[in-house]
């Protein structure tokens, strides 16, 4: 997932940085929900979520964890798609997240998991849509509907293979706001 349009005009805005809580599994690109501690994969439907997750960090630096030495963590990193923090990174390595927060207003371009269509809505503006809980980089093309709030908006389609645009609706810093 990425922003595609920011609400306040911007042209991107600054990454924070999050402990991955002990044995949390964030992806690449994949929405993220704050939690005791640190951030987690949003990767529940009822999950609120805070932002996009564009990568890794060892802990207090800004070296990607691609380029980190093998001891500056312990969890499992698979290079460009996600990382697995080990059961004491929050008082171990602490590796972080580098977070892109998603504020209401914010046009996100995501992919869903199935040909859009598939299912009734998942290809019409209006509908809402879920994150996939299995990989909170896409949304679950079959769980959409007309009317019960779900986590996203359809807004919009680019026009490119399974891609659509969505507003967040369910934000864990303003609650549930109407995209």
């Amino acid at each position: 997932m990425k922003i595609v349009k920011y609400a306040d005009g911007a042209s991107s805005r600054p990454l924070e940085k999050w402990l991955i809580i002990n044995s949390a599994t964030v992806f690449n690109g994949g929405v993220v929900k704050v939690v005791a501690g640190g951030v987690d994969g949003a990767d529940a439907t009822s999950d609120p979520i805070y932002g996009i997750c564009k990568g890794f960090v060892a802990d207090g630096g800004s070296t990607p964890l691609e380029n980190a030495l093998p001891g500056d963590y312990d969890g499992t990193l698979v290079d460009g798609v996600s990382y697995t923090a080990a059961a004491d990174n929050v008082t171990d390595k602490k590796v972080q997240a580098l977070v892109e927060p998603i504020l209401p207003g914010d046009v996100i371009r995501a992919e869903a998991d199935a040909a859009l269509g598939t299912t009734t809505g998942s290809d019409k503006v209006g509908y809402y849509i879920d994150v996939l809980t299995t990989d909170e980089r896409k949304l679950d093309e079959s769980n959409t509907h007309a009317t019960n709030q779900l986590q996203f908006l359809i807004v919009g389609q680019p026009g490119k293979g399974n891609f659509v645009d969505v507003k967040l609706v369910e934000n864990q810093t303003n609650g549930a706001v109407q995209a």
